[in-house]
């Protein structure tokens, strides 16, 4: 979180919060210029995530612009799945503590037609809702049914630990 204002001069466009304990590390532009000239990788891994937020952006224009709300819905959740979601039984994947509101920002919705599309989506047995959970039964099954619609993007890049410390 933060690598923008690393990059450029200019104010944070966006910010995060924790939802538990967190522990922070802070690196300072100065430390960061002196490691960024020492391991050209980490320019290469730096464009990498910018192109994959730059890709992500793109797309959710898309998806506000031109696909109905279920679609829209179903995407998130898949984003969700790949994210954040856990492995629960029988291989479904469980997605805690995303609410109705918070989906319903997601896709550019309020919360009761979020909900009225969940029902619906829980009625044809792709997902189970349950007080703070949405359980998707089948991921690939899915992904499959909406492939020309979804990405597996997650939405947040896997930055892979580092072997030493500098």
């Amino acid at each position: 979180v933060g690598e923008w204002g690393l990059l450029i001069d200019d104010k944070r466009l966006n910010h995060t919060y924790a939802l538990g304990d967190t522990k922070v590390l802070l690196l300072s532009k100065a430390e960061f210029f002196r490691l960024y000239d020492k391991y050209p990788e980490i320019s290469h891994a730096l464009n990498r995530v910018m192109a994959r937020r730059m890709r992500l952006f793109a797309m959710l224009a898309e998806d506000a612009n031109l696909l109905p709300l279920q679609q829209r819905l179903v995407r998130a959740i898949l984003r969700l799945g790949h994210s954040a979601g856990e492995t629960g039984d029988n291989g479904s994947t469980v997605i805690s503590d995303t609410s109705h509101d918070e989906l319903g920002r997601m896709v550019g919705a309020t919360r009761q037609s979020v909900s009225r599309e969940l029902k619906k989506l829980e009625d044809q047995g792709d997902i189970a809702i349950s007080y703070g959970r949405l359980v998707i039964r089948d991921m690939a099954e899915l992904g499959k049914r909406y492939d020309h619609l979804t990405s597996v993007e997650p939405v947040v890049a896997g930055y892979p630990a580092p072997d030493k410390q500098d």
